[in-house]
């Protein structure tokens, strides 16, 4: 499964995002500092890979002394104050540096301490809050101000009235800002050179909350706008101009559009170079961002069908997981689909998510007498009256590139999509987020088992756990994974809980009478399998296993009656041949016990453990001098294990076989 992680170097960029990295970088190399560059794009479009590339990009250039710093916002969200969180990050980053002197380390740790001890950031920001909320008529006078490189405490002290100074202690948090901007302005100087440049990428800006969002911004333009520093900053522009207008909760007098007019202005005063990326293309998706992931040739051959959803590498990232997901269930299901259907089907999902979602739900509600997709190739009259029931559906007929899409090759209209809707709803987003978080973890949890990661499988059965303590078919899974590594007592835990949280829950009761047979207490796996028939009658691999408990126990009759039974269920179950022929043995009945044998390895021919049954079997015929039917003399015999792929693997045994029976 692939991960969210972004690109670290030219020699992972998936997306051509290397010229904008060096464009950013000639751009940031050539300008006149204090500079902030805005770094747009939505949700995973890749803002923080092309940070990354363009600090690789500033840190091997030759033409300026440059130093970088990255400040991951998100991570300091919960701090007390994001603006001290961002200050401390850049002097501690001075301080760090093996290249900085003594005596400037000595300076930057002095600041470091007097911010923290003051508050500055929270202090001074606080004022312009009390100055502008919610009054409109101030905000010219403020973005005047931000924009004003020669902007001074003085100058702050003239635009806020003198009531809020002297009520709020104001003035001395204005003098503390000039002393602030100073130092540091002298610390940058001496830290990078005459000509140098700090440029410091803030990161993951747009996943705070609103008013700290802001207040970055702000504090950006009043403490840290000094000469030499250049501020990189990547976010949703849509998302940010939101933000401001509700820190100041301004109240629209006007049409929304304006509100948003003046909120998107405002940010442009603090932000001088906005650069936006721009939306992936069908070809680049395939070709290069698909074919450079790190996923199988199987997903890789329908590159150009997933490309067309054209969204942003996080989200394609997402639906390649989907995909890879949903074709793991499908062929431990045992599902005809075709994997071209199956890909559409995904892109369908991730870009039409309400077309998809009411395709699966009304197909899952009536017996797939309803199906959408059919219904976009009717005539438009016979459509219209078709759509008269299933209120809120129709605007997608309108949608062209939908129904172009569901119509090019390979059509979806002639598709049987009842095994590839019983797919998708092992990985929809359910109405409840708890429910889909519960749910996508637990399926990537059967994935990750079936592939043999056990340890990743567990931790996702516990990720759906935690999100849905009631979640019975998770502990069992995870109880099932525990045995797999050996960890019995746990899954034994893990197996009560489940049966706890649904006493009528076969499989777990199963599962558990495994784990005691492993463990030698016949008794309890017994009564287990004895409540998983009782709740399943036609628990075949239940009869089987407790068939297997009674031979271990020399009951052979019981066992072989159990084993009878899921013979009678499931007649292609080699395994319970294997099993009763096991006790016919054990009762002495050895013609009985060949049958079973050769119709085991007739079932199931690379069963090794019936081949050494057999040659156990017949050893002990030799050996006893027991009369053997004619219908397994030596010939017949010889055939049977000679032709066997295995013959090779039990030379040794099948070579003293054959010398004592004198073929």
């Amino acid at each position: 499964m692939l991960t969210d992680n972004e690109i670290r170097s030219a020699a992972e960029d998936t997306l051509e995002f290397n010229a904008f990295a060096e464009t950013l970088g000639e751009i940031i190399i050539t300008s006149e500092p204090p500079l902030t560059v805005g770094v747009y794009g939505e949700w995973g479009s890749g803002k923080t890979s092309l940070m990354r590339l363009t600090q690789e990009v500033l840190e091997k250039q030759k033409k300026k002394k440059i130093k970088t710093s990255w400040f991951n916002a998100w991570k300091y969200d919960k701090a007390h104050d994001l603006r001290v969180a961002l200050i401390n990050t850049i002097l501690k980053e001075i301080s760090k540096d093996k290249k900085t002197s003594k005596t400037l380390k000595s300076k930057s740790k002095k600041l470091l301490k007097r911010v923290n001890l003051s508050g500055l950031g929270m202090s001074a920001v606080s004022i312009i809050g009390t100055l502008l909320a919610p009054q409109l008529a101030f905000i010219p006078a403020l973005t005047k101000l931000l924009t004003n490189d020669k902007t001074s405490p003085a100058d702050l002290a003239r635009l806020i009235p003198k009531n809020i100074l002297k009520e709020d202690g104001g003035q001395k948090t204005l003098e503390l800002i000039g002393e602030f901007e100073e130092e540091y302005k002298n610390i940058i100087k001496s830290y990078v050179g005459k000509n140098g440049i700090l440029v410091v990428f803030i990161d993951d800006l747009d996943r705070c909350l609103p008013e700290k969002t802001i207040d970055i911004l702000e504090a950006i333009k009043l403490f840290l706008h000094v000469p030499h520093s250049v501020f990189v900053i990547g976010a949703s522009r849509e998302i940010i101009v939101k933000g401001i207008m509700r820190k100041y909760k301004v109240e629209p007098d006007d049409s929304e559009k304006k509100i948003d007019e003046w909120g998107a202005d405002y940010l442009e005063k603090i932000i001088q170079i906005p650069f936006r990326l721009p939306p992936l293309r069908t070809d680049l998706i395939a070709n290069t961002f698909i074919e450079k992931l790190d996923v199988s040739e199987e997903i890789k051959k329908h590159k150009n069908i997933l490309a067309q959803v054209r969204k942003n590498p996080r989200t394609i990232k997402r639906l390649l997981n989907s995909f890879e997901l949903q074709m793991i269930l499908a062929e431990k299901r045992g599902l005809a689909i075709e994997e071209s259907i199956l890909a559409k089907l995904v892109v369908l999902e991730f870009k039409w998510a309400l077309f998809h979602k009411n395709l699966i739900d009304l197909f899952g509600v009536s017996d797939g007498k309803i199906n959408l997709i059919e219904i976009a190739d009717f005539e438009e009259s016979k459509r219209d009256e078709r759509l008269k029931d299933l209120q809120g559906i129709e605007q997608y007929y309108n949608d062209t590139s939908l129904m172009d899409f569901i119509k090019e090759e390979p059509s979806l209209i002639e598709a049987n999509l009842g095994d590839y809707v019983y797919l998708a709803g092992t990985t929809k987003e359910e109405t409840k987020k708890e429910s889909k978080d519960a749910s996508y973890y637990f399926n990537m949890g059967y994935a990750s088992s079936e592939k043999g990661d056990l340890d990743k499988a567990i931790e996702y059965y516990s990720d759906a756990i935690m999100l849905n303590p009631q979640y019975s078919k998770a502990y069992n899974n995870r109880g099932d994974t525990h045995d797999k590594k050996g960890e019995i007592d746990k899954a034994i835990e893990d197996f009560n809980k489940a049966i706890e949280l649904d006493p009528e829950y076969a499989r777990a009761y199963y599962n558990r009478g495994v784990v005691y047979d492993e463990k030698g207490q016949y008794g309890r796996a017994i009564k287990d399998y004895d409540k998983a028939i009782e709740l399943n009658p036609d628990y075949f691999k239940a009869y089987y296993n407790r068939g297997l408990v009674y031979a271990k126990k020399e009951e052979f009759d019981k066992a072989i009656e159990d084993c009878n039974k899921a013979i009678e269920l499931e007649p292609g179950f080699a395994n319970a041949y294997d099993s009763r022929a096991f006790s016919y043995h054990g009762k002495g009945e050895y013609d009985k016990a060949m049958e079973d044998y050769s119709q085991s390895i007739k079932l199931d021919p690379g069963d090794e453990l019936a081949y050494d049954n057999i040659i156990e079997l017949l050893n002990e015929v030799l050996e006893k001098k027991i009369h053997f039917p004619d219908k397994w003399d030596s010939s017949n015999v010889k055939a049977r294990i000679m032709s066997s792929d295995l013959v090779k693997k039990k030379k040794d045994k099948i070579t003293t076989f054959l010398k004592k029976l004198n073929v």
